[in-house]
């Protein structure tokens, strides 16, 4: 009997570590997608079925919307139309009986070219913590069920401090789960470290190649696009790639990963028509891969070849990349500026150098950018809250140097004259 009992508790024990449940469920606080002038969709994962249904007011009361709850389901995007650009409005989620829950605020996008608009950029940022890989054993999966368990430290650094940051956007430029992209990891990865800013800011986001899964000639796009509820092109009729306006910018998100790109790849088909017809003062474009690189990746030869020329051309004013898990910025003001951001969380990188590469940091760190008319001003953050570069691109000063040209038959540049005579 004493050697049947011990192996008794040698199987309870060994069951303990064994991965017998089921993943804990994916699950998320409210989060805000699909930001424009006149809307939102208030999106949120429920770990079971649940009805949701989501009331929207402004700040003066003069707005009040309410969408029902109906069928019970797990995800939610709730679209609230007809709204005011640049306001300011409070939302909250109901239940199925109309009651209150959780709530977040939120400001519409602006339409006046003299609005401020401030967003910030990260990328490569989604670190896990040891305990994803154990969270199906019997001795870890209530714990990791409830998020009893700490998020990645540096993730959880960097979403710290964003969400003190007063933003209307925020950006993604790729990686926001490692290291295959995984639905299950989103939780962790994602909605845990950054989900404070989530809640009252947008965000939009670029494919990396880990968020396809990350496997030679594997496309598993599949748990980025169930995550993210963003606009659909009309080239690629997807989500993949995107464009809208806030004010004075023109944002642009493109995605690289289906290489080589050549003359006729969609992703460059996509941005010339997108750029050519761009009205907005200031026009940013968002990629994972970088064209220039002094680190690991290196510069990248189709990109130099066939996107590098048309940003130059169309007048693109930054390119935002990530890929390379360090900070770094080629270009001055009155150029093409790219400014790499893979400093989110998962890593860091050694700097290889580069005769074109202006600054360069192998830090955790996010970006802020402000546009103010017609100036920008970047500032590059560490988790740590230092600044560890700033750059200031001010389209009047250009103009006195007589390094901005404009021509008044052109949309754009009429624009850009007019916030110059503010």
């Amino acid at each position: 009997m004493p050697a049947v009992r011990k192996l008794l508790w040698i199987a309870v024990l060994a069951a303990l570590f064994l991965p017998l449940l089921p993943e804990p469920p994916l699950h998320s606080g409210p989060y805000l997608q699909e930001m424009s002038a006149t809307a939102v969709t208030v999106a949120k994962i429920d770990a079971a079925p649940r009805a949701r249904g989501v009331r929207v007011t402004s700040e003066d009361g003069g707005f009040r919307h309410e969408i029902q709850a109906k069928e019970a389901r797990r995800r939610h995007a709730l679209r609230v139309e007809g709204l005011r650009p640049g306001t300011r409005y409070r939302y909250e989620l109901l239940d199925a009986q109309g009651r209150a829950g959780e709530t977040g605020e939120f400001r519409t996008f602006a339409t006046s070219d003299a609005a401020k608009v401030r967003f910030g950029v990260l990328g490569d940022s989604g670190g896990l913590p040891w305990w994803v890989w154990v969270a199906r054993m019997p001795l870890f999966w209530p714990v990791a069920r409830f998020d009893l368990l700490p998020v990645d430290a540096e993730p959880g650094a960097i979403g710290a401090r964003l969400a003190r940051e007063e933003l209307d956007l925020l950006v993604h430029v790729g990686d926001v789960i490692y290291p295959h992209g995984e639905n299950r990891h989103y939780r962790t990865g994602w909605f845990r470290p950054f989900g404070a800013t989530l809640r009252r800011t947008p965000c939009v986001a670029v494919l990396g190649n880990h968020d396809l899964g990350n496997r030679e000639g594997l496309d598993d796009s599949h748990p980025f696009l169930a995550n993210f509820v963003q606009p659909r092109n009309a080239l690629t009729r997807d989500e993949r790639m995107w464009s809208f306006a806030h004010g004075p910018v023109r944002f642009v998100g493109v995605d690289w990963n289906r290489g080589p790109i050549g003359p006729d790849h969609p992703a460059l088909l996509y941005l010339e028509s997108e750029l050519a017809r761009a009205e907005e003062p200031w026009v940013l474009v968002f990629a994972h891969y970088p064209i220039l690189s002094a680190s690991r990746q290196g510069d990248r030869g189709d990109l130099k070849q066939h996107v590098l020329p048309r940003l130059r051309a169309l007048g693109v004013d930054l390119l935002f990349v990530g890929h390379d898990h360090v900070y770094q910025r080629f270009g001055d003001p009155g150029e093409l500026v790219q400014v790499g951001t893979g400093g989110g969380g998962k890593s860091v990188y050694e700097i290889r150098g580069h005769p074109e590469v202006r600054v360069t940091a192998p830090l955790f760190h996010y970006c802020v950018v402000e546009v103010d008319g017609p100036a920008l001003t970047l500032r590059a953050i560490t988790k740590d809250g230092w600044q560890l570069d700033q750059l200031v691109v001010d389209k009047a000063r250009l103009a006195a140097e007589g390094r901005l040209k404009l021509d008044p038959a052109r949309a754009r540049d009429r624009r850009i004259q007019a916030l110059l005579q503010r």
